[in-house]
């Protein structure tokens, strides 16, 4: 008959039921070790031995099924044997591998039966561990409870120690302190609070002499101990020691640059007051700033009333006017041969002009009005020229320009030999001297402004 699909079949069920038993007897045996250290639990024995039976027992059945599938093989290769004999070989390994998968099954079964008991007592080992770590854990807090108790035992103990030596303490300082100070008396105390000889260094306020006096006792009299509120003030440094506040303070500001700096004492320089460009020097040799410079320029342009005769000629303005300050009040020598009778000028007023005929020869009575006059026709060379000086020299065509920045002289000493309209400051007095040139005669001379002193 050959091999049959329901042979085949039942061979595949046998290898699928010997490998499903190899494996679980395998897993068992890879961690024998871990199920041995359970052996080591009580009653553990016991188990083991089972353990052991059932792998013998597995064993014996991989045997016989290998046995099997090898009659299976040595079957399907005598296919010429005769169809009831294969037949029977085949029913009879089907049974038998039936068998043996069964007996392989309920042996896995039993394995793993032993080995879930043998985890559920482990389990159950280590919940007796929990619990025993547990009741220690108890153990030990109940013991450091005792501990904690002791300890507050003996520091409740060591407290009342402290307790009653501070009592102790406090009892000898009150005594020491009662035996020390005696409290305010107005007669010297000669014991002390309680009737035992005076200790040296005990105190009493006295009260007879003085209520803010104290005194102490040295061991044989009664002393003050400090002097009295009022005869040291603190406030005003006074009344005390050498060696007090003021001193260190005075000895300070002593070291500093203006302590002992008699002359100036703050050491105070003048540039430190905004002075650092001022020269001391001496009112007659003092330069004057261009401020000043400016002032006095400025007042060239003013009118001198009433200025010197023939003095300050001015320019007045741009138009070449020109005005002079002109008077004669003393005659002036005349050249010989102009005139030698009176009658030859006529009869002129008193503030006319008046020739005489003398021994030193012919004079000019010369009388014009205190004013300003204007001079006409002033040469075109000085129009536009406005504030500047002029001189006279003669006639007024012989107007001379005078820049007076460079004819303006201030000192002690007069120039000599300036030029003609040129100002002196005379530093000494303060007056200012204008240098004429007389349009008579040509003498030239320093001519004092007789306004005074600027």
């Amino acid at each position: 008959m050959g091999i049959t699909n329901s042979n085949v079949s039942y061979s595949g069920l046998v290898e699928k039921y010997i490998g499903t038993a190899y494996d679980t007897v395998k897993y068992v045996a890879d961690n024998m070790t871990y199920v041995i250290a359970v052996g080591e639990i009580d009653g553990i024995e016991d188990i083991a031995d089972d353990i052991a039976e059932a792998i013998v027992i597995v064993e014996a059945a991989v045997v016989r099924a290998e046995a099997a599938a090898l009659a299976a093989e040595a079957s399907e290769i005598n296919g010429a044997a005769s169809a009831a004999t294969a037949a029977a070989d085949a029913a009879s390994a089907q049974a038998a591998a039936i068998q043996t998968g069964n007996d392989v099954v309920q042996t896995g079964q039993d394995a793993s039966q032993t080995a879930s008991d043998v985890v559920i007592t482990n389990s159950n080992v280590i919940i007796t561990n929990d619990n025993v770590t547990k009741t220690n854990a108890d153990a030990a807090q109940t013991q450091a409870d005792a501990i904690q108790t002791q300890t507050d035992v003996v520091t409740t103990g060591a407290n009342a120690d402290r307790a009653e030596t501070a009592e102790a303490n406090t009892e000898a300082t009150w005594g020491e302190f009662d035996e020390l100070y005696l409290g305010a008396h107005a007669v010297p105390p000669i014991v002390d609070n309680n009737g035992a000889p005076l200790q040296i260094g005990a105190l009493y306020q006295d009260t007879a002499s003085d209520p803010d006096l104290m005194k102490f006792w040295d061991g044989a009299v009664w002393k003050t101990a400090y002097a009295t509120s009022d005869a040291v003030n603190h406030a005003s440094l006074t009344g005390l020691s050498a060696d007090d506040h003021s001193v260190g303070i005075n000895a300070y500001l002593n070291n500093l640059r203006h302590g002992l700096i008699i002359g100036n004492p703050h050491g105070v320089t003048k540039s430190e007051v905004g002075l650092g460009n001022v020269n001391n020097t001496s009112d007659a040799n003092k330069e004057i700033s261009n401020a000043t410079k400016i002032a006095l320029d400025a007042k060239i342009t003013e009118p001198v009333i009433p200025p010197v005769a023939g003095g300050l000629v001015l320019v007045s303005d741009a138009t070449g006017e020109v005005t002079v300050w002109e008077e004669r009040v003393s005659p002036t020598d005349l050249n010989n041969g102009l005139a030698t009778k009176e009658n030859n000028l006529g009869n002129p007023d008193v503030n006319g002009k008046v020739i005489s005929s003398t021994a030193a020869g012919v004079r000019s009575w010369i009388k014009a009005a205190s004013a300003w006059l204007d001079l006409e026709d002033t040469p075109n060379s000085y129009v536009g020229n406005a504030g500047r000086l002029v001189s006279v020299t003669g006639s007024e065509d012989s107007l001379e320009l005078v820049d007076y920045s460079t004819a303006l002289f201030i000192g002690t000493t007069p120039k000599a030999s300036p030029v003609a309209g040129a100002l002196w400051l005379n530093s000494n007095d303060g007056q200012i001297y204008t240098w004429y040139t007389s349009p008579i005669g040509g003498n030239s001379q320093w001519i004092k402004d007789n306004v005074g002193a600027i």
